[in-house]
């Protein structure tokens, strides 16, 4: 069995290789706080009586599609809104029985918004602070600064579920120890993909050691 790729780390593939969409949305570490009542049809409090905008706002790299995905996960059928880099075009996927999920909203031109902007409950991860658009269509807005979520403790969760979603079976697995996780933060500041781009290679390295 040790022949078969990371083996004998006790691993079936690196852990921080690049997961499926599902995954992604189970690898989701930190809560949700009252987010998914915010966006549930039948909320009281703010925003119960207007349409209502979550929008998880950070620079690239800080989670907040992996955030988006988790929270979609709470909304059976609702429709996701990814952009294409390349071509700026969304592909719609899921129906539209819950809250509209749009990833990438930065790169929305003005037609794409105003689409948008027709649901009454929406979910954006953004890079670019998109409140006053919404504002002024009339929507409550709940502003979370994604990277603010990153810290020490964050990323110990990470590792820990990134290494039970690669689990061969019963046993240790290789931990990262708390003093190299620190070093990451200095180096990497709150950009988990550089975090993650950067855990990925050490296990990489462990793998190729004889």
């Amino acid at each position: 069995m040790d022949s078969l790729p990371f083996a004998r780390l006790n691993l079936r593939r690196n852990p921080f290789g690049e997961p499926s969409v599902e995954d992604l949305g189970a690898l989701f570490v930190g809560g949700l706080e009252d987010w998914p009542s915010y966006l549930r049809a039948d909320t009281v409090g703010e925003g119960a009586n207007s349409p209502r905008c979550l929008q998880l706002l950070g620079p690239p790299g800080c989670g907040k599609t992996t955030t988006l995905l988790a929270l979609r996960e709470r909304f059976s059928g609702s429709a996701l809104v990814a952009w294409c880099p390349v071509h700026g075009c969304p592909a719609i996927q899921g129906s539209r029985t819950g809250p509209l999920f749009v990833d990438d909203a930065q790169m929305m031109s003005g037609p794409h918004l105003s689409r948008v902007l027709r649901s009454p409950v929406v979910a954006v991860a953004t890079q670019k602070d998109l409140g006053v658009s919404f504002h002024e269509a009339g929507f409550c807005i709940k502003t979370v600064p994604v990277s603010d979520r990153v810290n020490l403790h964050c990323l110990q969760e990470m590792v820990g579920r990134r290494l039970e979603w690669a689990r061969r079976g019963p046993g240790p697995l290789p931990e990262v120890e708390e003093g190299a996780l620190q070093g990451l933060l200095r180096r990497h500041g709150r950009n988990l993909m550089a975090i993650q781009a950067e855990l990925y290679d050490w296990y990489q390295q462990l793998e190729d050691e004889e």
